[in-house]
Parts: structure tokens; sequence; C-alpha cells
């Protein structure tokens, strides 16, 4: 816990997390997104059986979108590097 708000802590994980997988997995941006998309829901369905924890569609929702705007913006940005190297 920081002390920032929850869905900005969330936002800001999740957006490193699609960042770094798409660094580390160019070219596969597709399979990323679903994994990605799996993985929250994952996450958030697995905190039924924690006690204290508690599954949220608002949480789901954010983490989703922030991997896949981590995951858009990195490859967006890594394919205009790779498009000037091979200028």
């Amino acid at each position: 816990m920081t002390g920032a708000p929850s869905w900005l802590e969330h936002f800001t994980m999740f957006f490193i997390t699609g960042s770094a997988f798409t660094l580390g997995y160019p070219r596969s941006d597709y399979a990323l997104s679903a994994a990605a998309i799996a993985f929250t829901a994952c996450l958030e369905l697995l905190q039924l059986f924690v006690p204290g924890r508690h599954a949220r569609i608002s949480d789901f929702v954010i983490d989703a979108l922030s991997a896949l705007i981590g995951i858009a913006i990195s490859s967006l940005l890594t394919r205009n590097k790779l498009m000037r190297f091979k200028q």
C-alpha cells in the first residue's frame, strides 16, 4: 500500500507489467493481450477463495485495461524504433 488511490496503484502496476512483457516479447501483441486479460481475470477470481480478500469487477476492468494500454503503447514505441532502425 502506497497511500495512493487503489485504482492508481492497480493502473501503475499492470501498465508496467504489460509494457515489460511487450518489450520482452515484441510482435506478440495479440497473444500478450489475451494472456493479460486471462491473467487479470484469474487474479480476481482467485481472491474469492482467500479470506479477507474480495474480487471486484472494477478491479478487473482497471487491471485488464491498464495492461492493454501498456501493451499498446510499448508496441507502438517498439515498432517506431524498429522502423527507424531499418531505414
